[in-house]
């Protein structure tokens, strides 16, 4: 009886890993992208707004105005007060993006608020730039709230809400955006090196060696499938390793858990590459197949945006998603210590999902042997 890692697979699990690793492009590919991608997502993908310019026209040119505006003026997230004087010059800085935001100051503003009554600004915002516009609005306005109670401090008002920000308590976004960054860069890297691997074949002309080869068709699959699964998870675990000791996420789940999930994700995103290879005649469309099933996986995955605000449908397709499922646990074991039956619950659909795509890609792969 034959074992499950016999001589010919090994030999074909050996020549996938020389086939990527002598290539020293692929190599390249691997090591420095994930890095230079960690980094800048981590840095970049933030819903803070900081150094942002802002347009201010004073039609009043009074002293509670102008307290106003020296007060705006020390605030951490604008970079550049832009004066105005005309409605003109107004338009100007936002259709030429100068400002993100105008605060216009009317003739009676300081005039109302010296007789006792409350002075009202106007905030324009440049809609083009509408999530970062209202964020810098709403910092606006609670200058502007307490601007107004120190000037009637006479006036009661209700105590402010108390809000406390359950497992990220200081909002670092890093601890939002890093263990989901395991899951992203994990599923490129994964997903392009086993969609390469039967149209590299193709391309440097030994698929008719495949062919005749004494492997069976499961094992060529498990060949070609477990090089980008071992490096995915490699890259993965580069990347929790870092969000653990650089970024100081907290990691306070079972990492056990999270290491059966990733194996799991990678083994459903190395088949679903794997079909994309065995449709692809050339690399060039492998990469362009790879592309265009790897952006949509994202962009419905809820990494950028929550999955309740998409339509049904795409919350329907979104459930298919293996990176939908690793993102949930990946942010659950990190930040909150998710309970290990929700945990394998995701585990379970994601390896219904997996043994889905490895059927497929079992089924188009032999198709195309022969």
């Amino acid at each position: 009886m034959k074992t499950f890692l016999t001589p010919a697979l090994r030999a074909q699990v050996v020549k996938e890993f020389l086939s990527i690793m002598r290539d020293k492009k692929t190599r390249l590919i691997i090591i420095i992208p994930p890095l230079v991608q960690l980094f800048v997502f981590a840095y970049a993908v933030t819903l803070e707004v900081n150094n942002i310019s802002i347009a201010v026209y004073n039609k009043d040119n009074g002293s509670q105005a102008g307290r106003f505006i020296a007060q705006l003026s020390r605030a951490s997230f604008i970079k550049e007060m832009r004066s105005v004087y005309s409605e003109s010059a107004l338009r100007e800085e936002i259709n030429m993006r100068h400002s993100i935001l105008a605060v216009v100051f009317p003739a009676d503003f300081s005039r109302k608020i010296d007789g006792g009554g409350q002075g009202k600004l106007l905030l324009i915002s440049d809609g083009r730039r509408a999530n970062s516009a209202q964020v810098a609005a709403g910092y606006i306005q609670e200058i502007a709230g307490k601007f107004a109670q120190v000037l009637h401090p006479e006036i009661k008002v209700p105590d402010p809400t108390v809000v406390r920000h359950w497992f990220n308590e200081n909002l670092t976004y890093q601890w939002y955006v890093v263990p989901g960054l395991s899951g992203i860069i994990s599923l490129l890297i994964t997903f392009i090196l086993t969609a390469l691997s039967i149209a590299r074949e193709r391309e440097l002309g030994t698929f008719d060696q495949l062919l005749v080869s004494p492997c069976s068709s499961w094992e060529i699959i498990l060949a070609k499938m477990t090089p980008s699964i071992v490096i995915g998870m490699a890259l993965a675990n580069a990347i929790i390793a870092a969000a653990v000791f650089i970024f100081h996420v907290p990691l306070l789940g079972s990492f056990v858990l999270l290491e059966i999930g990733l194996l799991i994700f990678t083994i459903a995103i190395a088949s679903m590459g794997l079909v994309v290879s065995a449709l692809a005649a050339t690399q060039q469309q492998a990469v362009l197949g790879s592309f265009a099933v790897i952006v949509p996986i994202i962009l419905c995955s809820g990494f950028a945006t929550p999955i309740a605000n998409m339509p049904q449908i795409l919350q329907y397709i979104a459930q298919g998603i293996p990176l939908t499922h690793y993102i949930i646990i990946a942010e659950g074991l990190f930040m909150k210590a998710m309970p290990a039956f929700i945990v394998w619950q995701h585990i379970g659909a994601m390896a219904v999902i997996a043994l889905v795509c490895l059927l497929v890609s079992t089924s188009v792969v032999r198709k195309t042997l022969q």
